[in-house]
C-alpha cells in the first residue's frame, strides 16, 4: 500500500463509518472489495493496477457519506471532489481519468464492452460483497431503518430493482440476488461462494414461508427468485444438489 493509499484510507475511514454511512456502504464493504481485487484479476484475466483498484475502491461510495456532502458541494461536485483528493497522489493524468471513470460509473445498470479492466474490476468487486450473509445484513443495514421488512399488503411483489424505488428491504434482497445474473461473465459468475449463494436463496425461501404466515398472503417467493436469477435459475438449483456443495459441507 502506497502513502497515498495509507493517507486515504486513514481520512475516509471515520466518514465511511455510522452515523456517517449506512452498513452496506461502510469501511468494511470498502476492505472486503479490496481483498477480492487479485481473485478478480487473476480468474477474469482482465489487466488493472492494483493500486489504481485499491484508490477506487476508496472512492467509491464518496457520495454515500453525509459527513461529505458539504465538502462534495464545495468542491463543485462528486467528479471534482474525486480530483481533489487525487491531486495529492502520484498518479498521472491517465491514471486519474480511469479512476475517476470506474468512480463514477461503478453504479450504472449494464456493463459495456468499452468499460475499462478497472471499471469492470470494481464493479464485480461490488456485486460480488453483497451475495451472501453479509449482504443479507447490509441490505437491512443499509436502508437506515427507513424501509419496511415488507409490503404487508403486497409481500412479494417486487416494485423495482432500481435502488432509488426501492419500497422494502425484501426488494432489496431480490434485488441483489438479480446481480448474479448481471456479472459480465461465467468467470465472474465463478468467484461467486456457490455456499454462500446457496444460503442466500434459502434465506429468501425461509423469509417468504414466515412473511406468508404472518400475512395470510401466497408465498411467491420462488417467483421471485426465478425472475431475479433469470436464465441462470435452474443451473444455480443445481448446486443443492453438487457433488461440490456435498462435499464441502461434509468438511465443516
Amino acid at each position: 500500500m502506497s502513502k497515498f493509499q495509507r493517507s486515504l484510507e486513514l481520512y475516509l475511514k471515520p466518514h465511511y463509518a455510522p452515523p456517517n454511512i449506512f452498513g452496506g456502504h461502510d469501511y468494511t464493504h470498502v476492505q472486503r472489495m479490496v481483498r477480492l481485487g487479485s481473485q478478480i484479476r487473476d480468474r477474469l484475466n482482465i489487466d488493472f493496477a492494483m493500486d489504481e483498484f485499491v484508490t477506487a475502491v476508496w472512492l467509491h461510495n464518496l457520495d454515500r457519506a453525509s459527513s461529505l456532502k458539504h465538502d462534495i458541494q464545495k468542491a463543485g461536485g462528486l467528479s471534482n471532489y474525486c480530483l481533489l483528493l487525487l491531486a495529492t497522489s502520484s498518479f498521472n493524468i491517465h491514471q486519474r481519468e480511469r479512476i475517476l471513470d470506474a468512480v463514477m460509473q461503478h453504479s450504472k445498470k449494464d456493463d459495456d464492452p468499452s468499460d475499462s479492466a478497472l471499471l469492470t474490476a470494481l464493479r464485480v468487486a461490488d456485486k460480488l460483497d453483497r451475495i451472501g450473509p453479509l449482504g443479507i445484513l447490509a441490505s437491512a443495514a443499509d436502508r437506515g431503518g427507513l424501509l419496511l421488512p415488507y409490503n404487508d399488503k403486497k409481500p412479494f411483489q417486487v416494485e423495482s430493482t432500481a435502488e432509488k424505488n426501492l419500497q422494502t428491504i425484501y426488494n432489496d434482497l431480490i434485488r441483489v440476488l438479480e446481480w448474479y445474473g448481471m456479472l459480465p461473465s461465467d468467470k465472474a459468475r465463478s468467484l461467486v461462494n456457490k455456499r454462500r449463494l446457496k444460503f442466500y436463496i434459502e434465506f429468501l425461501r425461509m423469509l417468504g414461508e414466515e412473511v406468508s404466515e404472518v400475512t395470510n398472503k401466497e408465498n411467491r417467493v420462488e417467483e421471485d427468485v426465478q425472475k431475479a436469477l433469470g436464465p441462470y435459475y435452474h443451473k444455480v438449483l443445481g448446486l443443492e444438489s453438487s457433488p461440490e456443495i456435498i462435499d464441502e459441507l461434509s468438511t465443516r
